[in-house]
């Protein structure tokens, strides 16, 4: 029988070498998962601010010259909400706020809408990583405009 010294003892080898291996690529595959989630919601908060901008040139007033009975701004904060869809129901935005510019006094002036969230980061190992400078979120804000589609009425009196 022959004897084993510890120096040409070979076993485990490939078992520590696949766990030094698959510790970058598991690191590797949460962050790019986190970069997708989000490049993900990024684009739904562009395309909250689309719905919200397209709700707000209805709904908006130039200083009284549409003095018809059009709709109330919180409708336009539920375009936001709705044009995020499943990142605001089911949490993946922690705060979202809507904030209207009404063009002064043109008809047919640009409405814009900035819509910020804070999106929390939530993917083990890849959210700690990707959105470390910001402390597990990441708050982005993106703008809309739209010209103002209402039609102007004079007020009779």
């Amino acid at each position: 029988m022959k004897k084993r010294t510890l120096l040409k003892d070979q076993r485990g080898a490939v078992l520590a070498e696949f766990v030094v291996a698959l510790v970058p690529l598991l690191t590797t595959f949460f962050c790019l998962v986190q970069l997708g989630k989000l490049y993900t919601a990024n684009l739904a908060l562009k395309h909250a601010a689309m719905c919200a901008a397209r709700a707000a040139v209805v709904i908006e007033k130039p200083s009284n010259m549409n003095p018809g009975a059009t709709g109330d701004r919180n409708e336009i904060e539920l375009a936001a909400y709705a044009g995020l869809g499943d990142f605001y129901t089911n949490g993946g935005f922690s705060s979202v706020s809507v904030k209207v510019t009404p063009p002064s006094g043109d008809p047919h002036g640009l409405v814009t809408v900035d819509v910020t969230a804070t999106y929390d980061c939530d993917v083990p190992l890849g959210g700690r990583i990707t959105c470390f400078a910001g402390g597990g979120s990441k708050t982005k804000t993106e703008s809309a405009s739209l010209p103002l589609q209402g039609a102007q009425y004079k007020e009779e009196k």
